[in-house]
């Protein structure tokens, strides 16, 4: 009883690990998001994470917002008339 007792811990608090270590990226992805819909094209996302596919996913978004900046700054440089 008490093996399986430790088992089950073991199970839980590596579960939790697991799901803060993916949770924490994605929190700041929603937070980054959230940010740039509301025009903050300055805001940046850390990219500090152990997971490759979020990292590129972080860096992608990164990217897509300096775009957006710089494609703002040129249109206020550059009005249509």
């Amino acid at each position: 009883l008490l093996f399986v007792l430790s088992i089950a811990m073991l199970a839980y608090f590596g579960a939790l690990a697991f799901a803060r270590s993916v949770g924490e990226p994605i929190a700041r992805l929603i937070e980054g998001a959230q940010a740039v819909s509301r025009g903050d094209l300055h805001h940046r996302v850390s990219e500090q994470t152990d997971w490759g596919e979020l990292k590129a996913l972080i860096g992608s978004f990164n990217k897509m917002t300096a775009d957006l900046q710089d494609y703002q700054a040129l249109q206020l440089k550059n009005p249509l008339s």
